[in-house]
């Protein structure tokens, strides 16, 4: 059995990511509480850690514990308690950092995995450069949306992300003044929708009868890559537009995203301009070159063999240790 813990079924994927677990072994979802937006992914849950006992007894079950970012660890710290650190020392942890809170003081979360002895170690690509070369590269794992009809009009979308996190780390407020730089000159119909205020549902189906996703161009000092929305974009069959990581991350690990590399403003309005002259044939090959993409690299199955493939000793079965104290009243 493979434990997740999360904050919330919406941190990281996380119900994405039991999805992919499910394919090799029996999965537990355990999360300190639900994402508002996301409410009905609570569903996805199997345990709350407020139910401290059944927490810890599917933790200790587990022959992997996959912990999804900093909140993450909270979430296990609670578990624990007060002895936390004793206890997960002793767990077959794996960690994937995924958020600003890991960003904000990655030192410090780097020195508590080298006490509790974590071996695998996965980020998102964005945040490599802070782990000090002990952690591999992972994007999320998307299921594949079923594909529908674009729009007769080109249409562009972004989407800024959480309003707690305000406009400017996605660089919102820099992409809409190069929109409204492109729609001035395009020499065709252009729609651009600010995809803001609705359901994730809504979102990703508005991405499936668009022709292009903006993903994000951060100002500099905040981390840039294939984002949630770009990667749903991919897989949704737009051209995706980025301010990307460096090609040597991830060059040793997957093949590189087909998404259009754009730094500043600027080279984002030239890109955009380029893309709207394509000729249709032209701009359909490259939104069938970003599915193409995710279906190799995102789906669940080839996500979860990526994995698999980066963890030297897999581990297989519950460990002698806690057989006695694995509890089936979760099952």
């Amino acid at each position: 059995m493979i434990a997740i813990v999360a904050q919330s079924a919406a941190w990281g994927r996380a119900w994405e990511v039991k999805r992919a677990f499910a394919l090799a072994d029996d999965v537990r979802l355990v999360c300190a509480d639900d994402n508002p937006p996301w409410r009905d992914l609570g569903g996805h849950v199997d345990c709350w850690v407020e139910a401290t006992e059944d927490a810890r007894r599917i933790v200790e079950a587990a022959s992997l514990v996959w912990v999804v970012g900093a909140p993450g660890l909270d979430t296990l710290a609670r578990i624990g308690g007060d002895d936390w650190r004793a206890w997960a020392s002793e767990l077959p942890l794996a960690v994937w950092w995924v958020d600003t809170q890991y960003f904000q003081d990655a030192p410090r979360y780097n020195a508590l995995l080298d006490q509790l002895g974590v071996r695998w170690r996965f980020v998102m690509p964005d945040l490599l450069q802070h782990t000090a070369g002990w952690a591999v590269p992972l994007l999320h794992p998307l299921t594949m949306p079923e594909l529908a009809p674009k729009n007769d009009t080109i249409t562009i979308v972004h989407s800024p992300g959480s309003a707690l996190r305000g406009v400017s780390r996605k660089g919102t407020d820099a992409i809409e003044r190069a929109i409204d730089r492109v729609l001035e000159q395009a020499r065709r119909p252009v729609t651009y929708m600010r995809l803001t205020g609705l359901r994730p549902e809504r979102v990703l189906a508005l991405k499936l009868r668009a022709h292009i996703v903006i993903d994000q161009l951060p100002p500099a000092g905040l981390p840039f890559g294939l984002g949630q929305s770009g990667l749903e974009g991919l897989a949704a069959r737009c051209v995706v537009f980025s301010k990307m990581f460096p090609a040597a991350a991830t060059a040793d690990y997957f093949r590189r995203p087909p998404v259009q590399d754009v730094t500043t403003e600027d080279t984002l309005v030239e890109a955009l301009v380029r893309v709207l002259r394509l000729t249709i044939a032209e701009r359909d090959e490259r939104m069938w070159e970003g599915r193409l993409w995710a279906e190799a690299t995102a789906a669940p199955e080839p996500w979860l063999n990526y994995v698999r493939s980066r963890m030297d000793g897999w581990p297989q079965g519950t460990r002698e240790r806690v057989k006695e104290t694995a509890c089936t009243s979760y099952g």
